[in-house]
């Protein structure tokens, strides 16, 4: 028989703009599924989400996260997308969504006008 013991291990941990400040490239594109810490990670992203340049994919843990990130996006500019093309609002039960930032927006406004 399996027997399972229970570990922990203990991870330092770093924000994202720490991460950046120590030396890293600024992202392009950030994918995040982080189980209900969306709000956290988006904290500790201050500065990118500032720098207005990411894409982001994000899986939402909660309708309580997905209103956190929601405005943490539009608060910078972003316009946030259900992965089928629509504008995400407080209404939007789904919970995988795409941000663009605002240097992207031209581009999409764009497609929409000609599609």
């Amino acid at each position: 028989s399996l027997v399972h013991q229970e570990t922990s291990l203990q991870v330092s941990t770093v924000t994202l703009d720490e991460f950046i400040a120590r030396g890293a490239p600024a992202p392009d594109f950030i994918k995040m599924d982080v189980e209900g810490e969306e709000g956290r990670v988006l904290e500790g992203a201050e500065g990118v989400l500032k720098r207005q340049q990411t894409v982001w994919f994000l899986a939402t843990h909660g309708q309580d996260q997905a209103a956190g990130c929601l405005e943490q996006f539009h608060r910078h500019g972003y316009r946030v997308y259900t992965l089928a093309g629509e504008l995400v609002d407080a209404s939007t039960t789904e919970d995988e969504w795409y941000a663009l930032p605002p240097s992207m927006l031209p581009l999409v406004a764009s497609r929409e006008k000609s599609g």
